[in-house]
């Protein structure tokens, strides 16, 4: 008897929740969890110590003969209840995490700990659960996890800002080393056709001289403009190569296909130049060097852009506003 007080004494104490219910078989009830199954068990409750009292403000006339799944109310699509339910139908311990409601409706989470009690033969007779309430650990755990995920989107916001050029806000010499290198390696790894188009704006520097250099960067952005337009699938990615040079990747299409937007590009350039108003660009053009073929053994992103950029020389060297595949 004096052991049974001390134990008594001991569960009163205790700092976390303790919960000890019957086992009860669940009948043609036992269907009440709906989408989650039917349990073996019904359990009703038997005892609750001061501590439960306390986490949960439910007292003991609040809950005994009561089954515990009262604190998850309508709550009832959260991973750690499958993972408590499984350990019922099976008479197994578990731990779990589960968002429970206090009498007066405030969530709290706890750290479920269950475990079965048997009689002298076996028998499911009991659960006893012990609540840790972990609901300040909890919060900040998420705080931790959504300023991550801003740091995540922050950091990588930066990186972008890094790898874009101020002017014409496409993407700079530094993503073509970086993010350029991984397109090109990925389409050797998958075999897929890469199409790298080296535009270059024709008599660019006439326009510095004669209107000077903020009409440059005006027609730059302009361009820019023009190219991401022209190229807006998924897989193309515009690139400032250089003063007045733009590079342009392209994953997935056949080099027929790299033929006939290169042409196309610069018939594009041309007619949205004459558009602009005033007529200050007219008669612009751009030459384009086209390099497209399935990366491929010791190929390299810095060979395509060669093959491309003697295409260009030959576009050049044949009268501008032109075209070439090579």
């Amino acid at each position: 008897m004096k052991e049974n007080r001390v134990a008594w004494r001991a569960l009163n104490s205790l700092s976390d929740g303790v919960v000890i219910a019957r086992a009860e078989a669940a009948g043609p009830t036992g269907a009440e969890d709906g989408e989650f199954g039917a349990l073996a068990v019904h359990t009703a409750i038997d005892y609750i110590n001061p501590a439960f009292e306390k986490i949960t403000g439910y007292g003991a006339a609040d809950v005994l003969n009561r089954d515990a799944r009262f604190l998850y109310g309508a709550d009832r699509d959260q991973e750690g209840l499958q993972v408590l339910r499984q350990a019922i139908r099976e008479n197994k311990s578990c731990v779990t995490r589960l968002r429970n409601y206090r009498k007066d409706g405030g969530l709290f989470w706890n750290d479920l700990t269950l475990s079965p009690m048997h009689d002298g033969q076996d028998n499911l007779t009991h659960f006893i659960g012990v609540v840790r309430d972990v609901t300040e650990r909890e919060l900040l755990r998420r705080e931790l996890e959504e300023l991550n995920a801003r740091y995540q989107k922050l950091n990588r916001k930066l990186e972008l800002e890094a790898e874009t050029d101020q002017l014409t806000r496409v993407f700079n010499r530094r993503f073509l080393d970086t993010a350029g290198k991984l397109i090109f390696e990925t389409a050797k790894r998958e075999s897929l056709n890469l199409s790298l188009y080296l535009v270059d704006l024709d008599h660019f520097k006439r326009i510095n001289d004669q209107q000077g250099h903020k009409a440059g960067d005006h027609y730059l952005q302009l361009v820019s403009v023009m190219l991401r337009q022209f190229f807006n699938r998924a897989s193309d990615a515009i690139v400032r190569y250089g003063g007045d040079e733009f590079i342009v990747m392209s994953t997935g299409e056949t080099r027929d296909n790299a033929a006939l937007r290169g042409e196309g590009l610069c018939q594009w350039i041309s007619d949205q130049a004459a558009q602009v108003a005033g007529g200050q660009f007219s008669g612009s053009t751009v030459s384009v060097g086209v390099y497209s073929a399935i990366p491929a053994g010791q190929d390299s992103l810095e060979k395509f852009v060669k093959q491309a950029d003697e295409a260009l020389y030959q576009s050049k060297n044949e009268g501008r506003n032109r075209s070439t595949l090579k």
